[in-house]
């Protein structure tokens, strides 16, 4: 198997408690930085972000599978689990 032949790896977030400050320091994460040589996956419900969508800069596309994700280096979605 080639280099360019391996899937990228994932770095899965989750949102911790939706009530406390995780949703917001995710947000504020990767608003700021984007994964050069892998994908990052927040995992939990969108409405969880959208207090922080324009502060932060934080939008980005919704996915309902995994799998979506995998051909996308440096990137950042948000894995729908609601």
């Amino acid at each position: 198997m080639t280099r360019s032949a391996r899937p990228l790896p994932i770095i899965a977030v989750t949102c911790g408690e939706p009530g406390g400050i995780a949703p917001e320091l995710v947000a504020k994460l990767f608003g700021r930085w984007r994964p050069a040589r892998s994908v990052a996956v927040v995992i939990g419900a969108p409405h969880l972000y959208e207090r922080w969508r324009r502060r932060f800069r934080f939008s980005p596309p919704v996915l309902g599978s995994i799998d979506e994700v995998r051909s996308r280096p440096g990137r950042v979605f948000i894995l729908d689990t609601g």
